[in-house]
């Protein structure tokens, strides 16, 4: 048996690549036929601006001979998806177990390769699982029996070793590939207000595996997520001094020193015109900057949403890509002076103080989108968002499965007064500039700070 078993997860791999390969079952043999609805990447790897990008691209089979709970030798194969391998309904495999002898399985995980731990094995909450029982087999004869994968069932197995689930008897008729309805691209259903761009709803990882980024103890984003977003309208820049300033609410205010000798100094706002109007504001707490945006009948984007424009609506480490940035790219490292002379910053400013940068100063720090262009989602100053800060895998961010719109709406058990802060600032490295960076930061009325700021959101329907 094992040789045969062998031979045909064999061919498991090659149906992956290779398209003249096709399975002719041997006597007794069970023909497994693969399906799911998760969007996987086409064969060319393309994808327009008004598609889903790929949520899933590997696909692991094992195969449990009766009563063992690991894998038989040679019965795993790990390869890569795309789009055609199901809709030429390709993805099969062929398992010759010994004839009339029950407890024969099949466990198959469709998961991201970006999730994935050291050992190589995927992460359970972004990996779709099933584990199916094989049918008994007699002598001779083929059993065609399929399994479908569905994205909402992510994160939550489908059968177990001890209790498999029974496949579907007969093959594939039509693949349901790339039909999941949570990653369609969804338009607002109104153009945008001056000063706002419409971002589409989608589906998007929220989180990652990479080692912690924040300098902060209190970071995450390290916990995958899959997460759908509703369409909706945000800022195109951080609120600046300008803007802050009609508001008439509290802040405080730029010390009119630009030598960068008082922390007060890379403060912007200011109760008068100055040089630094079209600067983020900053030093704003969180409530008043709740209320600067209630009173534009907005409130503060959910971190959910931060997320996904700081990862180009398509995950991306940060908004333009997977590559760092120079110093012109994005606003950071911009210290070296006064307060900050010892820092060796790469990005330091010919003239103190230094600090933020007029907004959308950064060449690539910007998402350009067919309503217009948000800039600064991933420096010059970092921004608050409603949420209260949880961990990312406790409290709102415990459970497992598809999440639709998130907001962390409970407080932290450590410290109910921290709120999610988002995005790196001109205080942080590059490598703090990622679309997962993440915060907990004091929203108490009194606690502000000159590298963080805040933009406006609505909803788009």
């Amino acid at each position: 048996m094992r040789s045969a078993l062998v031979a045909s997860l064999s061919c498991l791999a090659c149906i992956a690549c290779e398209d003249s390969i096709v399975i002719e079952p041997a006597p007794g043999q069970v023909v497994l036929h693969f399906d799911t609805d998760a969007p996987v990447p086409t064969p060319t790897g393309a994808v327009t601006v008004d598609e889903a990008g790929p949520l899933f691209d590997r696909m692991r089979v094992e195969v449990f001979e009766p009563g063992r709970d690991q894998p038989c030798a040679g019965c795993t194969n790990d390869f890569a998806l795309d789009t055609a391998l199901f809709a030429e309904r390709r993805a099969s495999i062929g398992i010759a177990p010994k004839p009339n002898v029950a407890g024969y399985r099949v466990r198959v995980r469709i998961y991201n390769a970006a999730f994935v731990t050291r050992e190589g094995n995927a992460l359970p909450e972004a990996t779709i699982e099933s584990t199916i029982a094989l049918p008994v087999v007699d002598v001779h004869g083929r059993i065609d029996a399929s399994v479908t994968l569905f994205v909402d069932a992510v994160g939550v197995p489908n059968g177990s070793l001890t209790e498999p689930v029974n496949p579907e008897l007969g093959p594939i008729a039509a693949s349901l590939v790339g039909t999941w309805a949570g990653a369609a691209r969804v338009p607002c259903e109104s153009a945008p207000r001056p000063g706002e761009v419409c971002v589409p709803g989608g589906a998007f990882w929220m989180g990652e595996t990479s080692t912690p980024t924040s300098i902060i103890p209190l970071h995450g984003g390290h916990h995958p997520k899959l997460v759908i977003i509703s369409p909706f309208f945000l800022d195109a820049t951080e609120v600046t001094v300008r803007s802050f300033r009609e508001s008439k609410l509290r802040s405080i205010p730029w010390s009119k020193s630009d030598t960068g000798e008082s922390i007060l100094d890379f403060c912007n706002t200011s109760p008068e015109e100055g040089p630094r109007d079209d600067h983020p504001a900053n030093c704003v707490a969180w409530r008043e900057a709740r209320a600067y945006c209630v009173q534009k009948k907005k409130d503060l984007p959910t971190e959910s949403q931060y997320e996904y424009v700081a990862g180009g609506t398509r995950g991306a480490r940060y908004v333009w890509g997977q590559d760092s940035p120079q110093c012109n790219e994005a606003m950071f490292s911009r210290l070296g002076h006064g307060v900050f002379a010892r820092s060796t910053a790469i990005c330091r400013t010919p003239t103190p103080p230094g600090g933020s940068a007029p907004v959308g100063t950064a060449t690539r720090d910007r998402l350009e989108l067919p309503t217009g262009t948000i800039v600064d989602l991933a420096g010059n100053v970092a921004e608050w968002t409603i949420d209260y800060w949880n961990e990312d895998d406790q409290g709102c961010w415990a459970k497992r499965g598809v999440y639709i719109d998130p907001v962390c709406r409970s407080p932290s058990k450590e410290d109910s007064t921290l709120r999610t802060v988002r995005g790196g600032s001109w205080l942080v490295t590059s490598g703090q500039l990622v679309r997962t960076q993440r915060v907990g930061a004091a929203g108490s009325p009194v606690y502000s700070s000159p590298d963080l700021g805040f933009r406006c959101a609505r909803p788009g329907r």
